[in-house]
């Protein structure tokens, strides 16, 4: 079954607005990412930071390196769907570059759909894709990484709460009943969305939401993105501070999680 929603907004009052705000948004992306950096190394001397990274293999390099590799393939794919359900056709070499900019810098700032869709829309107007499909795509790609690690962290939590619980100073029953609640949360919403097709319009932009085989589908790249990225630090992680992979990437997942609740870039929060 297939159904349509409307919702009628002045796609060229939109546009304009977005044209005035884009240059003070770039300045804001290169001015938080400058401050991220600084946040991260202010409390380490340059030696600190040198002896770190000369503790690291060139195997624990070089694995890294793959896997950011593959992590980069992963979130091109789920460029893509987006693109797709935003009904936007680009060759694959331009998915692959929006995918890149988009979430390095996303990631880096924080808050993804803004500052995707800002970055993107540098990248569309070249491309003559309207701005509102830039908001659309990293609305899309943030809602399945959202969704993704969501089901990662309250997962493993449910199988392993002690950690958690006893960074935030709660019982672990507690700890194992929330990430349950969430868990279950997620796919029911998930069963609801897709219980059948719709097109829906918003900003001049309509979107075709997945089938129930589409939606696990970005659900599973959005899990899979969190793991690829917790394991990206696990492999160059100092073996004196190693934990279980599965109590890492759970940890890793959740304490993103407590850093956007915060607002900060790069999770800093």
């Amino acid at each position: 079954m297939e159904a349509d929603l409307n919702v009628t907004v002045p796609t060229d009052r939109f546009a304009a607005l977005f044209k005035r705000i884009r240059p003070w948004l770039i300045v804001f992306i290169v001015a938080a990412c400058a401050w991220a950096i600084w946040l991260a190394l202010r409390r380490q001397s340059p030696a600190e930071v040198l002896a770190a990274l000369e503790s690291v293999s060139p195997v624990s390099i070089l694995i890294a390196f793959a896997l950011v590799t593959l992590n980069f393939g992963v979130m091109s794919v789920m460029e893509a769907l987006a693109l797709e359900d935003s009904h936007v056709h680009l060759p694959r070499h331009r998915i692959a570059l929006s995918a890149f900019i988009g979430n390095a810098l996303s990631v880096a700032v924080g808050m993804g759909p803004i500052s995707g869709a800002a970055t993107r829309a540098g990248l569309f107007q070249l491309w003559d894709v309207p701005p509102q499909k830039a908001a659309a795509t990293a609305a899309s790609v943030t809602l399945m990484s959202l969704s993704g690690g969501m089901v990662l962290a309250a997962g493993g939590i449910a199988v392993q709460p002690d950690v958690i619980a006893a960074a935030l100073g709660i019982d672990a029953d507690l700890v194992r009943g929330l990430a349950i609640a969430v868990f279950i949360t997620v796919f029911v919403l998930l069963a609801w969305a897709s219980r059948r097709k719709m097109h829906l319009t918003l900003f001049g932009v309509t979107f075709t939401t997945p089938t129930t085989l589409g939606a696990l589908a970005r659900l599973g790249l959005g899990a899979a993105d969190w793991l690829i990225s917790a394991n990206i630090l696990y492999a160059i992680l100092s073996h004196a501070h190693r934990v279980a992979p599965a109590a890492f990437a759970t940890t890793f997942a959740s304490a993103h999680f407590i850093g956007m609740a915060a607002g900060m870039p790069a999770g800093l929060g």
